[in-house]
């Protein structure tokens, strides 16, 4: 039967198009697939940049985790040093007096032959600055051996930290 550019199919329920109009719903449907394709596409760029940001994010946090780390170490590690009383009037590996004092731009982290490590990720130098007294409240006058520590820790390229502590230990 016939119902305008339509032939119905009574039988089955449905209608079938005309020929005419078969080019239509073809370039409609092509359209369609395109533009879907697109928003996907653009989806997924998205996603993948979202995970790589988060990724970078991560590997940041564990390189500030193992320098906070290190600076526990190296505390304690100082901590032994003055309480065996070692000479802090000498450099040694890692490790410069107070006349020979060192800025952070100028350490080269890439040079294993003048610093100390914790781990394979984590490098560091200890600058002794000398003895001071505490002048506040509530351990008034008493002296602290001080020392400033450069850190660096990269756990990937990318995710490099570097980071400057004073630290100060009490004097026996």
């Amino acid at each position: 039967m016939k119902n305008g550019n339509y032939v119905v199919q009574v039988s089955s329920g449905f209608y079938i198009p005309s020929p005419k109009q078969l080019g239509f719903v073809l370039a409609s449907n092509l359209i369609m697939m395109l533009l879907l394709t697109l928003i996907a596409t653009a989806l997924f760029k998205n996603s993948l940049t979202e995970t790589q940001m988060a990724t970078l994010y991560h590997l940041q946090l564990r390189s500030h985790n193992d320098a906070q780390q290190a600076v526990i170490t190296i505390t304690a590690h100082l901590e032994s040093m003055v309480n065996n009383n070692s000479d802090f009037s000498k450099a040694t590996l890692g490790f410069y007096p107070k006349n020979q004092p060192q800025l952070l731009n100028n350490i080269n982290w890439l040079d294993n032959t003048r610093l100390l490590s914790t781990n394979s990720q984590v490098r560091y130098v200890i600058n002794y600055l000398g003895r001071s007294t505490k002048l506040t409240a509530p351990k008034l006058d008493i002296e602290y051996h001080l020392f400033k520590v450069f850190i660096y820790s990269k756990a990937a390229k990318g995710s490099e930290y570097v980071e400057q502590v004073f630290i100060s230990i009490e004097v026996d």
